[in-house]
């Protein structure tokens, strides 16, 4: 039964952690379709905006979802236990009600924005359901299944604003969203092996997996960065010499930073979080400074170009 003498007690900052609002950062890959297609004036639109707190909604009661299905490992782990539902800050049965609530609210937001962002985002629903439920438990499938709903967010953004992405982008996106997945994941089997644990708990990785794993950090990281190049030679973005120097340098940036990301996470000495390392890294945050200036230049050159 529902206490809500009980209830009144618990802080809303509790509730606030639980659904992870921090992370709603990575639903800015929506905005990325905007970005490379140097249509600045569209970040307005309001459908692109609404399809953000769409993919916010959901995302959270996901993270609800996974938190209550991986209490029990959660209370094994150094920093996971203290997470609201594996410390009891919070039950199961709010738990419940939380992500339903959350995901309700996700699809009334989608519905708003037409038929075909519901449907992208009824697939990153259901998509997201298998992936706590059974995938996340395979080892290198959860990457690819990982990737692919990061790709989601990009497909949901490039819907809502109506711009077509490229192949050649979308399979950049791919490839380096799995080599950020496996990253993380290396990073924790690092830090388990420093400590003495069997095996990474809920998933399908054991100790002895480190060296495959750091090599598809590597494959698929550079693996992206060609897809990038791939991208940028086929742009209209990059037209000119100084366009089309930016442009390479950009994918250089890239290439560096999934590099040091790698090492750090071959070290152990990464968060368990890559979103988390790319905001407070300080090397992360000089190359996420000269990406930002290198777009936006590419940006000026094609409004220049346009005018």
């Amino acid at each position: 039964m529902w206490n809500k003498e009980w209830a009144a007690k618990i802080p809303f900052m509790t509730y606030c952690e639980a659904c992870r609002p921090h992370h709603w950062l990575k639903n800015g890959l929506l905005f990325v379709p905007v970005l490379i297609c140097g249509r600045a004036e569209d970040l307005l639109q309001a459908p692109l905006w609404l399809a953000f707190m769409t993919f916010c909604s959901v995302a959270s009661g996901i993270y609800v979802l996974n938190d209550l299905m991986d209490r029990a490992h959660d209370r094994r782990h150094p920093s996971k236990r203290h997470r609201p539902f594996a410390s009891r800050k919070l039950s199961g049965l709010t738990g419940v009600w939380m992500c339903l609530v959350l995901i309700a609210l996700g699809g009334v937001c989608a519905i708003n924005c037409g038929e075909r962002l519901f449907a992208i985002t009824a697939s990153y629903v259901a998509l997201s359901v298998i992936y706590v439920g059974k995938v996340r438990g395979e080892y290198v499938l959860d990457l690819f299944v990982l990737s692919a709903l990061y790709t989601t967010r990009i497909l949901a953004g490039a819907t809502a604003a109506n711009i077509p992405v490229p192949a050649s982008f979308l399979a950049f996106s791919a490839m380096a969203f799995v080599s950020l997945a496996s990253i993380k994941r290396l990073n924790e089997l690092t830090q388990l092996r420093r400590d003495g644990a069997p095996d990474l708990y809920g998933r399908g990785y054991e100790l002895s997996d480190h060296s495959i794993v750091a090599l598809i950090c590597v494959s698929a990281g550079y693996a992206a960065v060609v897809f990038l190049e791939l991208f940028v030679q086929m742009s209209s973005v990059a037209q000119g010499p100084a366009p089309i120097f930016v442009s390479n340098a950009m994918c250089v940036v890239v290439a560096y930073w999934i590099s040091r990301a790698v090492v750090q996470a071959h070290r152990g000495d990464m968060r368990s979080d890559t979103l988390c390392y790319a905001v407070t890294d300080g090397s992360s945050l000089v190359c996420i400074l000269g990406l930002a200036l290198g777009l936006v230049f590419l940006m000026y050159c094609r409004s220049q170009s346009i005018g």
